[in-house]
Order: structure tokens, then C-alpha cells, then sequence
């Protein structure tokens, strides 16, 4: 009896190994086209004029993997960003605006562009992108002040996403277009 729980344990290993043999680990996201990480590095971004471009810029050199004043680049990048707030209130009438009404929430809507040029001055690539984020207003005026800059900073993050993703959508048709 102990023969056969002892075959039957080594059969089952055995079959197991063998089919664990058999499996090959492969990353999802492989990509044919080797250039577009290359060509993404040599972007050196312009100087930010405020702290929100700042903001979409720091994001940016986290993502494109590149020193942001590098003089070797041979593409220049200019970002620019502009946000506003927002604010929503409840209580309050369309004819008669209520004293007693409160802001509930309040709303960060951001515009960024963007112009991808090489050094001698060819513009290559250009697009706007847009976001949006709300934040909850509270009692405290210092939890409204924090909430409200946490929400700016989300809406430049994203800006620098959406940024960063035009410019893969923008590498890869030029790589293919070279292929053919």
C-alpha cells in the first residue's frame, strides 16, 4: 500500500515538473519597436515659467527617463500649462443668491500644450490636452487649502501623462512609417 501512495506522489510530481517546464515567462508589453525609448530620452524639456509647468515638467523627466537641460539632446520640448478653479454651491437660488449658501466641492480644470521640436527649430509634434479633478471643500480653511493643492497637483500629473502619451502615440507612426 505505501508502494503505491509512494508511485502515485512521484508520478504526480514528475508530471508536474514537466509541465512546469514547459511554461515560459514573456512580458506583456513587448514592444518590436526599439527606437521610441531612445528617441524619448534625447527630449530635453524647456525651462517651466510658473509652478504648475513645474509640476507637469519634474512628472515628465520621471517618465521620458531624461536630464531635463542636457545639452546632447537632439529634441527640444516646450510645455505650458494653465489651471482654474472652481467652485460648486449648494443652497443657494438662481434669483435670489442665498447668504447661507455653501461650497461643497470645488473643481481644478487644467490645460496643457505642448511642442516637440528638433534643435534646429522643425516643429515635429504638437497637441493640447485637458483635465479635471475635484476636491471636497471642508469647515477648515487649511484642509481646503491642502485638498485644493492636492488636486492641482493630480491634474498636472495627468496633464504630464496624457503629454507623455501623445508623444509614444507620435513615436510609434513615424517608426512605422520608417519599417516599410
Amino acid at each position: 500500500m505505501w508502494c503505491f501512495n509512494w508511485l502515485k506522489n512521484l508520478l504526480l510530481t514528475i508530471t508536474l515538473v514537466s509541465s512546469l517546464s514547459a511554461c515560459v515567462v514573456r512580458p506583456v508589453y513587448k514592444s518590436d519597436n526599439v527606437v521610441a525609448p531612445t528617441v524619448l530620452s534625447n527630449i530635453a524639456l524647456s525651462k517651466p515659467t510658473d509652478r504648475f509647468t513645474q509640476i507637469i515638467d519634474n512628472k515628465l523627466v520621471d517618465l521620458l527617463h531624461t536630464a531635463s537641460t542636457n545639452k546632447n539632446n537632439k529634441y527640444k520640448l516646450k510645455v505650458t500649462g494653465q489651471y482654474n478653479y472652481r467652485t460648486n454651491l449648494i443652497g443657494t437660488d438662481r434669483m435670489n443668491l442665498d447668504v447661507s449658501a455653501q461650497a461643497i466641492s470645488g473643481i481644478v480644470e487644467a490645460t496643457g500644450s505642448y511642442v516637440l521640436e528638433t534643435n534646429s527649430g522643425r516643429k515635429l509634434a504638437s497637441a493640447v490636452v485637458r483635465s479635471a479633478t475635484s476636491y471636497d471643500r471642508l469647515e477648515q480653511e487649511y484642509a481646503n487649502l491642502k485638498a485644493r493643492e492636492r488636486a492641482t497637483m493630480r491634474v498636472a500629473e495627468d496633464l504630464a501623462e496624457q503629454i507623455y502619451m501623445s508623444l509614444m502615440a507620435w513615436q510609434v507612426k513615424p517608426a512605422k512609417a520608417m519599417s516599410r
